[in-house]
Order: structure tokens, then C-alpha cells, then sequence
């Protein structure tokens, strides 16, 4: 089984989800999402930015995506470096260290 950080692209083709912890595995490894729209998915990939999306169950649009990908090493690098930004933005260290430093100010504080 080949590590995330070696793919082309990570797939996702859900019929179901809330959201999922492997598109941020995906970005912070640079890689771009071939996902669908269910659940939150819609939250996390960018059409065009940091992956695509496709509709759940459709098979030929899921194709079409992870094709579109696989042969296009350009968009792979662009869509993986706005992914790892992305990720950095919502979940990097400093984010957390200041939304940490948040709730333990406000149990101080009480």
C-alpha cells in the first residue's frame, strides 16, 4: 500500500460523510482530493483549488476527476500546495498553541 505523501491523488467517493480526517492527511502531504459532495466534504475541498468534486454514486464523473488529475502533474502541485495552506490556515501549529492558550485563559479567568 503506497503512503499518502507518494500519491498522485487521494479519493474519497463517499456516499455518505460528515467529514473526513484522510482529505486532511491528504493536504498536509501536499495532495490534491478527488471527493464527493456528501456530508461536509463540500467543506474541506475546493473545487479546483485543492481537489475536485463529484456528485455520490456517480462512477463515470469519479473517473473523469481522478483522470483529470493523475494526467495533469501541474494541477496536482497547485492544488496540493493550497491544500497544505489550507490546512496550515485551519489546523497549523499556531492556530492551535492560540486557540489553546483561548480555553485555558478562559478556565483561568472564571
Amino acid at each position: 500500500m503506497r503512503k499518502v505523501r507518494d500519491a498522485a491523488v487521494v479519493v474519497c467517493p463517499y456516499r455518505d460523510a460528515s467529514q473526513s480526517g484522510v482529505v486532511l492527511s491528504a493536504y498536509a502531504f501536499q495532495v490534491p482530493v478527488v471527493a464527493t459532495t456528501a456530508g461536509g466534504l463540500p467543506e474541506y475541498v475546493f473545487p479546483g483549488k485543492t481537489g475536485l468534486l463529484v456528485p455520490p454514486g456517480d462512477a463515470s464523473a469519479l473517473v473523469v476527476a481522478i483522470k483529470s488529475l493523475v494526467t495533469a502533474p501541474h494541477l496536482q502541485e497547485n492544488m496540493g500546495r493550497s491544500g497544505r495552506q489550507r490546512a496550515e490556515a485551519l489546523y497549523g501549529l499556531p492556530v492551535i498553541l492560540a486557540q489553546t492558550d483561548t480555553v485555558i485563559s478562559a478556565v483561568l479567568n472564571r
